[in-house]
């Protein structure tokens, strides 16, 4: 390379560079208004159930074990559960399934027919253009085939020597 050119490429990749110091620079700068989230506090909850286990843990009694056992399950279930969401699409109802039946024979098939017909006839009304087309074609060729023999029946001898002339010229095409 010469050296104008490395001097050019150097130059642009500088003020690429510097261009992106600037904006390291201000995103560096600027605060992300990130909102404070609550979490919620379970230290009571476990400090009880360190204290329940450690009271058992210094008998022997299994029957205490057991009951410490119980009262902490117990504790745990009267807390809040967290509520899962979650979406499905169904293919096939799980509860109801008359209505499952009443939608598919009712409204899906039916309209899946309706469609299908339309787009048959759609595809029909294509093809008879495509034939009309083709039949357009084949009349205007047929008219000026007739009309060149009727021109080399009729016409004069220089008439005849010029379409001889235009026959050799689209013969080389």
């Amino acid at each position: 390379m010469k050296p104008e050119e490395l001097d050019e490429r150097l130059s642009d990749t500088e003020a690429v560079l510097s261009l992106h110091e600037k904006r390291i620079k201000e995103l560096e700068e600027s605060k992300p208004d990130n909102p404070a989230i609550d979490f919620p506090d379970y230290s009571q909850e476990f400090r009880w159930i360190k204290h329940a286990l450690l009271q058992c843990a210094s008998t022997d009694n299994v029957v205490q074990v057991k009951q410490a056992l119980a009262q902490i399950t117990a504790h745990l279930e009267k807390e809040p559960k967290p509520i899962v969401k979650s979406y499905r699409f169904l293919l096939f109802p799980e509860t109801n399934s008359g209505t499952y039946y009443k939608i598919v024979f009712g409204r899906l098939i039916p309209w899946g027919m309706v469609f299908v017909a339309i787009a048959f006839l759609f595809s029909l009304s294509q093809q008879s253009i495509r034939a009309w087309e083709a039949y357009q074609y084949k009349e205007r060729a047929e008219r000026c085939v007739r009309a060149w023999i009727y021109l080399n029946d009729h016409g004069s001898l220089k008439t005849k020597k010029a379409m001889e002339k235009a026959w050799k010229k689209t013969e080389a095409k």
